[in-house]
């Protein structure tokens, strides 16, 4: 059995996520406006590699676009536009353009973003994990991050019984995100085709590698979801 199919039996019921890539091109081509009423994009310059970067258009506009250079797969955003989302594979900057329409006008600003560092710290699951977070469309992914993160450190530090673990951590997330699990489905996705992987080259076999990979889950959890 997969480790996501595994991961998910516990749940009471299975829910199918759409996570189309959130580049919508509605008002690009038409003449545009600068500056705009109010209208401005909110978010941080700088980044390291795996860190989840959000993005916030502020102002009255009707519609919103997003182009970013160079292209990439790991952007997604939420609630028509207003919110995105981005996790760096490799460094360098990232050019966000943001164009808004409203009343036939067209307006647009645009933001740099530079990423830092080295890819692939903590075993290379603190990257991996800001790549699945672009496709978790919720307002603020933090508090759900830090519980899932107490679910794995709990159960790695813990007496681990490679029979039950898999269940046991599909029943404590299970609770922990509730009523948003719908919205976390694509994030769950990654994550069993990840142990899927460490099980396939053998690295999931042992209570000590299970405790490894659990802490090192916990880890990168802890991560992105620090304050």
């Amino acid at each position: 059995m997969k480790y996501f199919a595994a991961f998910l039996a516990a749940f009471a019921f299975c829910l199918p996520m759409s996570c189309d890539p959130g580049v919508t091109p509605a008002v690009f081509g038409q003449e545009i406006v600068v500056p705009g009423p109010n209208f401005e994009v909110v978010g941080q310059d700088e980044a390291e590699i795996g860190e989840l970067v959000r993005f916030v258009v502020q102002g009255d506009v009707e519609t919103i676009s997003w182009r970013i250079i160079p292209g990439t797969q790991d952007f997604d955003h939420a609630q028509d536009g207003r919110r995105a989302f981005f996790s760096a594979r490799t460094g360098g900057d990232y050019v966000f353009i943001v164009a808004a329409a409203k009343g036939g006008e067209v307006y647009l600003d645009v933001k740099t973003l530079t990423v830092k560092g080295e890819p692939a710290p903590i075993s290379g699951l603190k990257a991996k994990v800001g790549q699945w977070l672009t496709g978790v469309r919720v307002e603020d992914p933090k508090v759900k991050l830090r519980a899932m993160a107490g679910v794995f450190r709990k159960l790695g530090e813990g007496d681990i019984d490679v029979d039950k673990i898999l269940e046991a951590t599909a029943l404590a997330n299970s609770a922990v995100l509730g009523d948003s699990l719908k919205a976390w489905i694509p994030f769950l996705d990654k994550l069993g085709t990840e142990l899927d992987q460490l099980a396939a080259d053998g690295e999931l076999e042992t209570d000590e590698q299970y405790r490894t990979v659990w802490i090192d889950l916990a880890k990168a959890l802890e991560y992105h979801g620090k304050e």
